[in-house]
């Protein structure tokens, strides 16, 4: 039973003590999105006078510290020897021969459980000399429980992940695997469109598709016919995105975004004939896309979907003032079966992982997600519940989840690691990862042969130093990509 004089605060500002006192690590009070909930004036009056006492008796220090939203990490003291670091973090540093003048690069809260209360730990990065069984590395991410004991950790070995582990033992861990060249890939590249595309999809005969404030309907072999979307009147359109229903392709739900970051939204249900608002004003809505009879979105932070496009469900509570999702996939077999990963609105650290098998009813976290301190950018899901999830880690990693196994893997991609950005990730029903480098090349994971393979960018396209947009498999021998001014499909034999 929880003891009454505990609380969410309580707990925040115990950790912060902790760090500041035995680490040398000091946060920005917002750090933690609980301590940014109301408090009351006597509240503070006490923890004034209690800062007050302790400062001068010399044990509190609070210098102000620049957060790094781009990480999630807050950066503490630069260095200090192992007799400050936990006793299991410590074991660990010795483990993998790590020498004394490592640095403490940072450390940042993370978040386990659901539903998402306090911190359940931290992932602490460290930079020195490690070396284990033949392998070396630079830097040693560890994520750490409320009480110091080590949960996992990874080694890196210039940005490049090579060696991850499970609690304190390094031994019980895996080697991940060296990025090999990617070989060639079998297969053609066909022109389907002189436009870019901001977003596709098909539905029947249907494919709908996007280009800036215009839509289309490319029905059949029919000539390309563009419109202008159904915006309100003198309404200003930055992007669009729409989608169509498979199990009913002439129901699409167009989305327009505003320049104030907000989106409207309309329906066609006779293929774009006619057009009618949504009916909901302008709402906060990405990641829009149809799968079996639902839309599917986040929406207002959460994720969300919908069989008409105007009344829309929420699938996992959340206080959307403190935290959000970040990315979600859903089972193309199974739309009961969805994935999501959570971050903080604000402050730093990451959320859990969470999968659902019954459309929202109960969330589960998914454990030992591999990516310490990060959360996927992107996430996809083939039909036999296979994960796969798009982290930076100092550049774009790849986590993919086996169910038989119940494990992740994590490998990093052979792309350039000089462009900038993590790039896009799809993935096809068999399996295979799609990965568009930000260079405008893409890679293809064929998962039976464990082997990376490159599409260059086609001849005569423009991918103006970024990924291709949208990127997406049709079935299993068929790639949509996007670039600068034109969209093409890439045809490969059944055996790439």
């Amino acid at each position: 039973m929880t003891p009454a004089w505990f609380d969410d605060d309580h707990w925040g500002e115990e950790l912060d003590r902790e760090l500041g006192e035995r680490y040398g690590l000091h946060f920005n009070p917002d750090w933690n999105p609980v301590r940014r909930r109301p408090v009351t004036r006597t509240r503070w009056q006490r923890l004034g006078f209690i800062a007050a006492s302790m400062a001068v008796a010399g044990i509190l220090g609070l210098p102000w510290i620049e957060p790094l939203p781009e990480h999630h990490v807050a950066i503490g003291s630069p260095s200090f020897s192992s007799l400050n670091l936990p006793t299991e973090a410590a074991s660990v540093v010795t483990a993998l021969g790590g020498r004394a003048d490592y640095q403490v690069e940072g450390m940042t809260p993370v978040y386990g459980h659901y539903p998402v209360d306090a911190p359940t730990g931290r992932a602490l990065s460290l930079s020195g000399s490690f070396h284990w069984r033949g392998i070396s590395g630079t830097q040693l991410v560890l994520q750490l429980d409320t009480k110091d004991h080590v949960q996992r950790g990874v080694l890196f070995d210039q940005s490049a992940p090579v060696y991850t582990f499970a609690g304190v033992d390094v031994q019980q861990g895996s080697v991940v695997p060296t990025v090999l060249p990617a070989q060639p890939a079998r297969g053609w590249w066909f022109l389907e469109g002189t436009e870019s595309l901001t977003s596709f999809s098909a539905a029947g005969d249907h494919v709908y598709v996007t280009h800036g404030a215009r839509w289309a309907d490319l029905v059949g072999h029919q000539k390309d016919y563009w419109a202008n979307v159904p915006r309100t009147a003198n309404q200003a359109v930055i992007n669009s995105t729409i989608a169509g229903l498979p199990t009913d392709p002439l129901t699409a739900l167009l989305v327009e975004e505003l320049p104030s970051g907000l989106s409207l939204g309309y329906i066609t249900r006779d293929g774009g004939r006619h057009w009618r608002a949504w009916g909901l004003g302008e709402q906060n809505i990405s990641g829009v896309m149809s799968l079996g009879s639902y839309f599917w979105a986040i929406f207002n932070g959460s994720v969300a979907r919908s069989t008409d496009g105007r009344h829309w469900t929420t699938l996992l509570a959340l206080n959307t003032a403190r935290w959000q999702v970040e990315s979600f996939a859903v089972n193309p077999a199974n739309p009961q079966n969805i994935a999501v990963a959570l971050i903080p609105v604000a402050g730093q650290g990451t959320g859990p992982v969470l999968e659902t098998t019954d459309g929202g009813v109960h969330w589960r976290p998914m454990a030992n997600f591999p990516a310490v301190g990060r959360a996927p950018s992107a996430m996809a899901m083939n039909a036999h519940q296979g994960i796969v999830g798009l982290v930076n880690l100092n550049g774009p990693v790849v986590v993919q989840y086996q169910p038989p196994s119940r494990r992740w893997q994590l490998f990093p991609v052979p792309a350039a690691q000089t462009a900038s950005g993590l790039g896009q990730l799809a993935e096809a029903p068999n399996g295979n990862i799609l990965y568009g480098s930000p260079d405008g090349t893409i890679y293809e994971w064929l998962t039976q042969k464990h082997q990376w393979v490159r599409m260059n960018p086609p001849p005569g396209a423009d991918p103006a130093h970024a990924p291709a947009q949208p990127l997406q498999a049709i079935g299993n021998q068929q790639i949509l990509a996007g670039y600068n001014h034109s969209w093409y499909i890439f045809w490969q034999p059944a055996n790439p």
